[in-house]
């Protein structure tokens, strides 16, 4: 069953979906009545001195930090259901309710769960598909590769793109995570990169998925592969074996060969395809689940992440730029297609206000972004 979950600290208090948000924005914003009349006249002053913010050359004006990437408010509630209770704590989540595991296909019973509708909301605006193939853009032929590299990416996001969703709510997005892999909704993993250690976040029927098209190409393609029958027979088996023993230990990212072979599943070929790996190079008995061509996708969004970096801190001694010209640098055919596939801005953003090394605030002229300090 769904759980209730809380956002305050007090057990008897709840919220709507409006007042969450106008609290967070609160939060966000810190500022009084008299700030925001403050606000309004430097709303009047926007002309001021505009040129100057624009270029860099002298501090941009700050209104306020209510900035939100994702909408909140269409997170919590239902379309057209803005009164519908929901009860997020902070400190504790509360299970009101017997928890009820979803089965290995996805019952559907967590449409509604705030982490699960941020995921998807997430994953939508992952890349752009306005491809720019008119005169100077890119070529048919370039379009074909980008598509089919974005292809080989899985449906996975790293957990400080959620902290950029809940904002101040780090501890909510963690105990619900972990509630969401205790029910089989979602899966963990873990990888060797200092950013995202164990960050990647992926529903469990998303990593299924991956699963069923790997076997359903084996089985499109056993004539023209060069491994014999036999041998296509083992590796579809070790799989159809691996998607049972995530059915049964929804828990783990971290699996024995033991038990691997208790369930009849060849490790050797699972590492090959890349569902597994070895991060302990001193304990080889101890595999981590992962996903076929993750470390091409997690050097992706690090890249991503360098180039905001830079492009904020460039040329610029207060270490802030206009979104716009963020945009506007990064929207360059050979950055934006050519480097990154297409990933849309919004996407790499949050990944960068989750990890904690930008920070975003409201000025007279548009939104703008600075760097925290936190280096990367």
């Amino acid at each position: 069953m769904s759980k209730s979950i809380r956002l305050t600290a007090s057990a008897s208090s709840k919220a709507t979906p409006k007042s969450i948000v106008k609290s967070q924005s609160n939060k966000l914003t810190g500022v009084s009545t008299n700030s925001k009349q403050k606000s309004e006249n430097l709303k009047k002053d926007a002309n001021n001195g505009v040129k100057k913010n624009r270029d860099g050359k002298s501090k941009l004006k700050e209104i306020d930090y209510n900035v939100e990437l994702y909408p909140l408010s269409s997170i919590l509630a239902d379309e057209g259901d803005e009164d519908t209770l929901v009860d997020i704590d902070e400190d504790k989540i509360i299970d009101e309710n017997e928890e009820e595991v979803s089965d290995i296909n996805g019952s559907g019973k967590n449409s509604k769960d705030p982490i699960l509708k941020a995921i998807d909301m997430i994953l939508e605006s992952r890349f752009d598909n306005d491809f720019p193939i008119e005169k100077g853009g890119i070529t048919r032929k370039s379009s074909e590769s980008i598509i089919s590299k974005r292809m080989s990416f899985s449906k996975v996001i790293v957990k400080n793109q959620l902290y950029s969703v809940f904002v101040n709510n780090t501890t909510f997005v963690d105990q619900h995570i972990e509630n969401l892999i205790r029910e089989g909704e979602l899966k963990k993993l873990l990888m060797n990169h200092i950013e995202f250690s164990d960050n990647i976040i992926i529903k469990l029927i998303d990593y299924i998925a991956v699963i069923d098209d790997k076997i359903s190409f084996l089985h499109k393609n056993e004539n023209s592969i060069s491994s014999s029958q036999q041998e296509i027979n083992i590796i579809i088996k070790s799989l159809e074996n691996f998607k049972k023993y995530l059915c049964d230990n929804k828990l783990f990212s971290i699996i024995t060969r033991n038990d691997l072979h208790s369930y009849d599943i060849d490790d050797s070929i699972l590492m090959k395809l890349g569902f597994l790996t070895n991060l302990n190079k001193t304990d080889f008995d101890d595999l981590h689940i992962s996903l076929p061509n993750l470390g091409n996708y997690l050097r992706l969004l690090k890249e991503t992440m360098r180039f905001t970096y830079k492009t904020i801190s460039t040329n610029n001694r207060f270490n802030e730029l206009l979104e716009s010209k963020l945009a506007e640098r990064y929207n360059q055919i050979k950055v934006k297609w050519y480097l990154y596939c297409g990933l849309n801005l919004k996407f790499i953003l949050s990944n960068c206000v989750g990890l904690g090394i930008i920070e975003g605030f409201n000025t007279p002229v548009g939104r703008g972004w600075k760097l925290s300090g936190k280096r990367i």
